[in-house]
């Protein structure tokens, strides 16, 4: 295995850390307050082992794609630690500025897309507003909506792509998802 590989493994493991910590945030009960003060200190340490790694990695390959990583991380890592702080002191990670009333509406399903470029403004949309747009979801869970959604021609743009978290941007950009 080289270098490289060993790093981006290394790194990896750190991200996967993160996520795992999102998911605790999202799924937060507050039976295991107790925990938080015992994972923030542990989050912290992860924000210089990350640098330390990324530098070595941007030693071996200062491509535009590595660079990103430190930003997607930093700008991932600081998020979930203020949300943590926030919990932490007794907050909450949801927007409570304003008493909401909820009314329970079906779910919206997100529509196929087979490759016509009649559908493509219509697709285009809709998955933005009901996943990309989505803050709550992780880009593996896009990834999985975006797989589930795209049919015929167009799953077959995508179809090598490993699902991770890092391909579901490299995925909705192939369907021009900057547009």
């Amino acid at each position: 295995m080289t270098d490289l590989a060993k790093l981006t493994r290394k790194r990896g493991n750190i991200k996967g850390q993160l996520t795992r910590l999102e998911t605790f945030i999202q799924n937060y009960d507050s039976s295991k307050h107790h925990e938080i003060s015992i994972r923030l200190k542990r989050a912290e340490a992860w924000w210089d082992e990350f640098e330390s790694i990324q530098d070595e990695i941007e030693d071996l390959d200062n491509s535009d794609e590595q660079v990103a990583e430190r930003d997607d991380f930093g700008t991932k890592y600081f998020d979930i630690l203020g949300r943590l702080n926030l919990l932490a002191h007794g907050g909450s990670t949801q927007d409570s500025t304003a008493p909401r009333t909820e009314v329970r509406l079906p779910p919206m399903e997100v529509p196929n897309f087979y490759g016509s470029y009649k559908q493509w403004l219509e697709f285009h949309d809709s998955f933005k507003s009901l996943v990309d747009s989505n803050l709550s979801l992780t880009n593996i869970q896009k990834f999985y909506y975006l797989k589930g959604a795209l049919k015929g021609t167009a799953a077959d743009v995508i179809h090598s792509l490993e699902v991770s978290s890092e391909n579901y941007q490299v995925a909705w950009d192939l369907f021009g998802g900057k547009v």
